[in-house]
């Protein structure tokens, strides 16, 4: 009886873990846009920035929260990283990442969020502030958007 229990208890701890899936970002743009397109879904992109603090808490505060995994299923996430590195000696895919991130990303603000649909186009308003009502509100449109 008492192994029983043992199993039980194992089991049902295993199964309450294999429930917090993580959420899975994309790093490629083509990639994000194909995938879109297949599953017929906007692009939710995340802007960061290696060494940014502001972006770290508003992952782990904000995007790692029960809310938005909520309604992240509705969109392929794609995560974009901003530059530290003016070195001019970079391969093709960095300059093609830093294009796509001063295209999107006008103001390099950082972190930010925007809506991007399979025609490559903005939808909505990003999220450039990320106190409580402006990530409410981003969320709220989040969740009324394909």
């Amino acid at each position: 009886m008492r192994n029983f229990i043992i199993l039980l208890t194992l089991c049902f701890g295993l199964s309450l873990k294999a429930q917090e899936v993580p959420l899975s970002w994309n790093k490629d743009f083509n990639v994000a846009l194909e995938l879109a397109k297949q599953e017929n879904k906007s692009i939710l992109i995340y802007f960061t920035k290696p060494g940014c603090k502001e972006c770290l808490e508003f992952y782990t505060e904000e995007l790692a929260q029960s809310d938005f995994k909520a309604v992240a299923d509705k969109y392929v996430l794609l995560m974009m990283e901003g530059s530290n590195n003016t070195s001019k000696n970079v391969g093709i895919n960095e300059i093609k990442q830093r294009r796509l991130v001063q295209h999107y990303n006008k103001t390099m603000t950082f972190p930010l969020m925007l809506v991007v649909d399979t025609n490559k186009q903005e939808v909505g308003t990003p999220l450039t502030a990320t106190d409580d009502a402006s990530v409410a509100q981003f969320f709220d449109f989040l969740k009324t958007t394909k």
